[in-house]
C-alpha cells in the first residue's frame, strides 16, 4: 500500500505533462521543520494503534504539505512551488488500477485453477518455443510449482511469526539494529525450510516416475469450448481496444 501511495504522489508532483491543474506555494522555516519532524514522529509512535494506517499516511502527507505553505513562526528560509498537471494525476491513478488489478486477476487464478489445468495451459501456450528447442513442458512445470510453492511459503512464514512472538520477539519494536537482526532469524528458517520442500517434492515427484523433457500424456485432455472462444475473442477485443486508445492518446 505504501508504494501505491508513493506511486501516486511521486507521478502527481513529478510529471510536469498536460494542463496545469494546481499550483501549491511552499515555505521552508524552522519551525515548519520542527512540526512536521513531530507530526512524523507522532504517526510513527502510535501507527501500531491506528485503523487503516495508509488513510493516515495519506492525512500525514496532505498535513505535512498544508505546514509548509505558510511560514509559522520566523522568517521562509526558501520558498518553492509545487505544481500539479493532469497527466500526472492521471498516471498516477492508472498505475494504481493496473497495480490492483494485477493483484486480483492473479489472486482470482490460482484461487480457482488446478495446478494441472494451469500447468497444461502454460505448457499450450508455450508450445511454439518448442521450435527454437526450449523444453516447454519442463518450464511450464517450473512456474506451476513456483505458483504452488506461494502459499506454502506464506504460511510458513505466518507459522515463524507466530513462533517469534510467542518468544518475545516484536517485529514493529526495536532499533535499526535489532530488526535486521529480527529479520535475519526469519530469512534463515524460510530459507531452509524452502530448501526442505524442494527436495521433499523432488523426491515425490522422482518415485512416481517423473522425467524431465520425457513425453507423457495427459489424464484430461484440454479441448476448446464455446466459452473458451468466447473469453478469447473478448480479451482480444479489450487487448486491442486499449490499443487504438493508447495510440489515439500519443496523437
Amino acid at each position: 500500500m505504501f508504494l501505491l501511495i508513493f506511486s501516486f504522489f511521486f507521478q502527481a508532483l513529478f510529471n510536469n505533462s498536460g494542463d496545469l491543474l494546481l499550483t501549491i506555494n511552499q515555505n521552508i522555516s524552522i519551525a515548519n521543520i520542527a512540526l512536521g519532524v513531530v507530526l512524523i514522529v507522532l504517526y510513527l509512535f502510535f501507527r501500531k494503534y491506528l485503523p487503516l494506517k495508509f488513510l493516515w499516511l495519506i492525512l500525514l502527507v496532505i498535513a505535512i504539505i498544508y505546514i509548509f505553505q505558510y511560514p509559522i513562526i520566523g522568517q521562509s528560509l526558501k520558498s518553492y512551488q509545487l505544481k500539479v498537471y493532469r497527466d500526472g494525476v492521471v498516471t498516477g491513478f492508472f498505475i494504481i488500477v493496473r497495480i490492483m488489478l494485477l493483484i486480483v486477476f492473479s489472486s482470482i487464478l490460482t484461487l480457482t485453477t488446478k495446478p494441472t489445468d494451469l500447468n497444461n495451459a502454460l505448457e499450450w501456450l508455450m508450445r511454439p518455443l518448442e521450435w527454437v528447442k526450449i523444453p516447454t513442458s519442463v518450464l511450464a512445470m517450473m512456474i506451476s510449482i513456483s505458483l504452488r510453492f506461494i502459499p506454502t511459503l506464506f504460511l510458513e512464514t505466518e507459522r515463524i511469526l507466530k513462533a517469534q512472538a510467542s518468544r518475545g520477539v516484536d517485529f514493529k519494536e526495536g532499533k535499526v539494529k535489532a530488526k535486521i537482526t529480527q529479520i535475519i532469524s526469519l530469512l534463515i528458517p524460510m530459507f531452509i525450510i524452502s530448501f526442505k520442500r524442494a527436495f521433499d517434492l523432488a523426491d515425490a515427484m522422482e518415485a512416481r516416475g517423473y522425467i524431465p523433457g520425457a513425453k507423457r500424456t495427459k489424464l484430461a485432455l484440454l479441448k476448446f469450448g464455446l466459452s473458451d472462444y468466447f473469453v478469447l475473442i473478448f480479451a482480444l477485443g479489450i487487448v486491442i481496444g486499449l490499443i487504438v486508445l493508447r495510440v489515439n492518446h500519443a496523437l
